[in-house]
């Protein structure tokens, strides 16, 4: 994302699902799943290293008590290890930056950027890290007051501050949010509230996103935007596709701080029949101007001479975040407190390219679930089963293995070596922990030569991978994510995407299933029970006539 100093983002994401039957909300923690967020350790001796996954992008603190609850490590130990940045901390295979603050750590996450993942997922292990070095800049004088960028966006109807530009573009081949028909009269209209907007005369954009799916070369569609009533732009494109335009427009244009957007369809009404007319408004953006000042203790923002108002106390960090891997501390920070307001401001000098970060590390970082690691490698012979049952991960919905222990039980006194695995466990060998299918298919290659011959996925997916509507226990729920494959049509060399759980058992890249991999698609286990049992009942009742 490419920032403009004195220019304020604030993405409101709208956004839904081609599927029917899905129920659920939004869950407000910035983790997934169902279980504590720190989750006390129960495994045999201690833990390997520390998981911390979460959702949102953003400063995050996480204390020597909670690594030492969620590992059986000596917390004294801990504290002893931090101090001295001797644990490392890394994502996706790679060393990143974090800074010591009473006792904690303190590191800049990023948001996942995969289609499949939900959320980002950070490790800490025994060893030497890498502290964040100090970035030190002269301190002009007198600090000129800047703009900034909000953290807010709307997501199915809730509106959310948060502390990150969020982005539905990834899922946009597979989503649709509202219908716009043909028509004169058909439009659609959303209203945001912006957050600190600047006062004055300035000009900011809307980016919309829309999309057509009526597969055929002649339908021609025309989108029309206005902000505020007076219209800012329009786009028009042939057959199916998606596109993602960015309109400018002015101050004046807003209702003090509420933004009115409205798509309608331009084509005259006798153009073609309607009924083919219809597109869709996937996600939209408002980038506006923005005053500099914290929500909920925390403001991203950049610029050379920052001055940052609404801290609730006077312990505020500054961090570079410029490089995601390699964050920078900043120095030379100056504070003032104003006692009509009851609230701090720091000032700080930044550079032409810098992101900043300015937080109170208390109130204004951001929690992720914290749960410590022993590595399992089910692939490994002598480990190996002939026939895995995966199931969701524990931390997600810890009831599934219990449902699918008579089959496990079942399998194996038929002669196949068998385990229930936690498909978490297959993430953090082949994935750095992060939830992905290409992680299901290179587990299933390897333990393939060691025996591996049949997989069962428990549990449902759906095309909602970010579960940003839906949440572990609705229905549907992506538990275990399927691949999203493409395919094309020979008759009018047209196409569309399908799930293809298949892929994952071809372990050579053939195109053909090599182990067989099947799945009880439900999040609900209840079923799962009833579809034990019945196989079990099918298959004991057939073995009296067919052996096997």
């Amino acid at each position: 994302m490419k920032l403009v100093n004195g220019i304020g983002l604030v993405v409101l994401a709208v956004i839904g699902w081609l599927f029917s039957g899905g129920v659920g909300v939004v869950c407000a923690a910035n983790w997934v799943g169902e279980g504590e967020r720190v989750q006390q350790w129960g495994g045999f001796g201690v833990a390997d290293r520390v998981r911390i996954s979460f959702i949102e992008e953003g400063l995050y603190r996480v204390t020597a008590a909670e690594l030492a609850v969620a590992t059986g490590w000596d917390e004294a130990e801990v504290v002893t290890a931090i101090a001295t940045t001797n644990l490392a901390l890394s994502c996706g295979g790679k060393e990143v930056a974090w800074l010591e603050h009473e006792g904690a750590m303190v590191f800049y996450g990023e948001r996942n950027k995969s289609i499949y993942a939900p959320e980002s997922v950070y490790w800490v292990t025994p060893g030497v890290g890498r502290a964040m070095v100090w970035q030190h800049n002269p301190m002009p004088e007198p600090f000129v007051p800047q703009e900034s960028f909000p953290a807010q966006h709307e997501e199915q109807g809730l509106v959310l501050v948060s502390r990150y530009a969020f982005s539905t573009v990834t899922n946009a081949p597979f989503a649709t949010f509202d219908v716009v028909k043909g028509g004169p009269y058909r439009s659609s209209t959303h209203s945001v509230e912006l957050v600190d907007v600047a006062p004055g005369l300035w000009q900011g954009s809307v980016r919309v996103a829309v999309m057509s799916d009526y597969n055929a070369t002649m339908p021609y569609y025309e989108a029309v935007a206005e902000v505020g009533g007076a219209e800012v732009g329009r786009v028009s494109w042939y057959g199916e596709g998606y596109h993602d335009v960015t309109f400018p427009y002015w101050s004046t244009n807003l209702n003090g701080s509420t933004a009115t957007l409205r798509l309608s369809d331009g084509l005259p009404v006798n153009m073609q029949p309607l009924k083919i007319r219809a597109f869709y408004c996937n996600n939209f953006t408002f980038e506006y101007q923005r005053l500099y000042r914290a929500v909920d203790d925390m403001l991203r923002c950049s610029g050379t001479a920052v001055t940052v108002s609404g801290f609730s106390c006077e312990d505020v960090v500054c961090v570079d975040v410029s490089d995601p891997l390699l964050t920078q501390s900043v120095g030379g920070l100056s504070y003032n407190y104003d006692p009509q307001a009851e609230e701090w401001s720091v000032s700080f000098v930044g550079t032409i390219s810098g992101l900043y970060y300015v937080c109170a590390p208390h109130n204004g970082t951001l929690s992720a679930a914290v749960r410590g690691v022993s590595d399992v490698d089910w692939a490994a012979s002598g480990v190996a089963p002939q026939y895995a049952i995966i199931v969701p991960p524990e931390a997600w919905r810890d009831d599934f293995r219990a449902a699918v222990a008579p089959l496990a039980a079942f399998r194996a006194t038929r002669g196949l070596r068998t385990a229930v695995i936690d498909v978490e466990d297959i993430y953090n060998r082949y994935s750095y922990g992060v939830v992905d299918p290409h992680a299901i298919r290179d587990y299933c290659a390897a333990a393939y030569r060691h025996g591996l011959r049949y997989v069962l996925l428990v549990g449902g997916g759906s095309l909602d991978f970010k579960h940003l509507k839906l949440t572990t226990t609705s229905t549907p729920a992506a538990l275990i994510p399927t691949f999203i494959a493409g395919q094309v049509f020979e008759l009018d060399n047209s196409g569309m995407t399908v799930a293809l759980d298949a892929a994952m058992a071809d372990i050579d890249g053939d195109g053909l299933p090599d182990i067989a991999l099947g799945r009880l698609p439900t999040s609900n286990v209840d079923e799962v029970a009833v579809v034990v049992a019945k196989t079990i009942a099918y298959e004991a009742g057939r073995a009296r006539w067919w052996p096997w």
